[in-house]
């Protein structure tokens, strides 16, 4: 953890600030922060009016091994489930899979390019994908509800418009104490949404919530 030191590059920006450069496999740089956590508070690096909220969050230095480019706010998985190495290889792509974290928020839309570096948000307040369809929500989602890794119609590596999603988990959302349900918990719910959202409401704000960003609070599973 360096919680007391500066981030080494900003949040928003992939650590060559290039993702239309090709990074050699013999020459990666940035070896020495990957895995390093920073915690910093919930703003926008971009935004001088002030906090989102009062919480403050925790980001990892990653590396894309996806072998393509990565996308913001797509949940996205550690290769073989390795959070001190931290290299990411690509995005969700089943029900409640085991995640990383939810790559910045704040990445601009070219997103980051293989082998380079970048933040992920392993703890705190974050934007998240949502499905590309309302009735894959698993219904509206209310403030405190759980959240999980939604199925992709494409593959973990490539599955950058699919893959990485969230949804409502009715399975996790029980008031009532169960020892099952705790420990499945524990290992796949993402987070607590934060803001409610009508996931299939037809008139209203609501209407067509679909690839909509949800505010949630993320769970750090490695921690």
């Amino acid at each position: 953890m360096a919680r007391d030191e500066n981030l080494p590059f900003p949040l928003g920006t992939p650590f060559t600030n290039d993702p239309l450069s090709t990074i050699s496999d013999d020459n990666l740089p940035g070896t020495n922060l990957v895995g390093k956590k920073y915690v910093v508070e919930d703003r926008n690096p971009n935004d001088v009016a002030g906090f989102r909220t009062g919480h403050s969050k925790t980001v990892m230095v990653c590396r894309n091994v996806s072998g393509g480019t990565l996308y913001p706010k797509h949940l996205v998985i550690f290769e073989n489930n390795d959070p001190a190495r931290g290299r990411v290889i690509g995005t969700t792509s089943t029900t409640s899979q085991k995640y990383a974290g939810v790559i910045d928020e704040y990445l601009g839309s070219a997103g980051v390019a293989d082998n380079d570096l970048f933040y992920v948000t392993v703890s705190g307040p974050t934007l998240v994908k949502g499905p590309l369809a309302g009735s894959a929500y698993g219904g509206d989602i209310a403030i405190g509800d759980n959240l999980a890794a939604l199925t992709a119609a494409t593959s973990q590596l490539t599955g950058a418009t699919t893959g990485g999603r969230v949804r409502k988990e009715s399975a996790l959302s029980s008031t009532t104490y169960n020892a099952t349900e705790s420990a499945f918990n524990d290992q796949v719910r993402v987070g607590r949404g934060i803001i409610a959202l009508s996931a299939q409401a037809t008139t209203g704000p609501d209407a067509e919530n679909t690839n909509k960003d949800i505010l949630c609070f993320v769970k750090d599973l490695y921690a």
